[in-house]
C-alpha cells in the first residue's frame, strides 16, 4: 500500500505540472498547435491528479476497514 508521504510527493508533482502548464496557456506568442499541445498536457495533468486523490481516498477507506475490524475483534474478544 503506498505511503502517504509518497502521495502528497505525487500530488506535488502533479500541481508543480499543472501550474506550469498554466504559466504556458498565459504566453500570448503562442503557435495555435503549441497552445492545444499545452491544453492537453494540462488536461492529462488533471487526470493524474484526479487518479492521485482516488488512490488516496481508497488508502483512506482501507485504513478505516482495518481499523474497524481491530475495534470490532477487540470488543468481541471482550
Amino acid at each position: 500500500m503506498p505511503t502517504t508521504a509518497k502521495l502528497t510527493h505525487a500530488m506535488e508533482a502533479v500541481l508543480a505540472e499543472l501550474d506550469t502548464h498554466c504559466e504556458c496557456l498565459g504566453m500570448s506568442h503562442l503557435e495555435k498547435d503549441k497552445y492545444l499541445s499545452i491544453r492537453q498536457n494540462l488536461a492529462d495533468g488533471v487526470v493524474r491528479g484526479l487518479i492521485v486523490i482516488a488512490i488516496h481516498q481508497k488508502m483512506l477507506q482501507l485504513q478505516m476497514d482495518e481499523f474497524f475490524l481491530g475495534a470490532r475483534d477487540q470488543l468481541v474478544d471482550s
